[in-house]
């Protein structure tokens, strides 16, 4: 009995400290046709205070200066202010450099949304908490064949692995010029 109190009021006070983000994007993922030269992205803030945003792109390569990323996309705009109910339209433009001629390409959209400081009480301290936001961008080539994803996954080949560092698990192994998402 005790010990389920003590469950309940350790639910209780994580629940408590919950926060949400207030900001959000138009979709799940992003499919970027070769054919078209630009994306556009919408974006929203559906949160009670106006927010900073911060859009960028990477390709997960864990650089940590972003001039030395090489990325092949250019955000516009990548910093601006939302109002509370407002949106942007945000604009992923391919900047020519060289990607991958056999298969799809997979980068990041990287949105940080980052609070305000408050104006009303400049003389407290305030806690603000920025929160990160990340999309998959699909680029794709007009060369690659027609996919049928249902066929395809069909023919992505499943292994049981067992390892004495990793345990027993599954390999996928995908042999298609097409990312799956499981």
């Amino acid at each position: 009995m005790k010990m389920k109190t003590i469950l309940l009021v350790l639910a209780m006070l994580a629940g408590s400290f919950s926060a949400i983000a207030s900001m959000t994007i138009s979709g799940t993922r992003i499919i970027f046709p070769q054919a078209k030269k630009e994306v556009n992205i919408w974006t929203n803030n559906n949160g009670t205070k106006p927010v900073s945003v911060r859009v960028w792109i990477d390709n997960d390569s864990q650089t940590t200066n972003l001039n030395d990323a090489r990325i092949s996309f250019i955000v516009i705009p990548s910093v601006y202010r939302l109002e509370v109910g407002k949106g942007q339209d945000v604009r992923l433009s391919y900047n020519g450099m060289a990607l991958p001629q056999n298969k799809e390409s997979v980068l990041w959209l990287n949105m940080s949304e980052n609070p305000l400081p408050s104006t009303s009480s400049p003389d407290k301290q305030q806690f603000a908490l920025a929160f990160l936001t990340k999309v998959k961008i699909f680029y794709r080539r007009d060369a690659l064949p027609e996919s049928n994803s249902a066929n395809e996954r069909k023919k992505l080949e499943w292994q049981a692995v067992s390892d004495p560092v990793n345990g027993v698990g599954i390999k996928l192994n995908n042999t298609k010029p097409y990312y799956f998402i499981l």
